[in-house]
């Protein structure tokens, strides 16, 4: 949560307040979590020619 806390988007927002954010982070991050699982199941299923050169970089360009 502290580390939420010390992120400063821009001078017109200001600093994030950790504790209010901290139910979107989590869901956030359990998404992308998901999200990933998914990819590296379809590539094991449908590789692409540029799965072996690329890796896991192609999932997070995307994102």
């Amino acid at each position: 949560m502290e580390v939420y806390s010390e992120v400063t988007p821009g001078k017109l927002i200001g600093k994030i307040d950790g504790k209010l954010s901290l139910g979107e982070t989590i869901a956030d991050n359990g998404g992308l979590k998901s999200a990933y699982r998914a990819y590296k199941k379809l590539i094991k299923t449908k590789p692409s020619k540029y799965t072996e050169e690329t890796g896991d970089k192609m999932f997070f360009v995307a994102f």
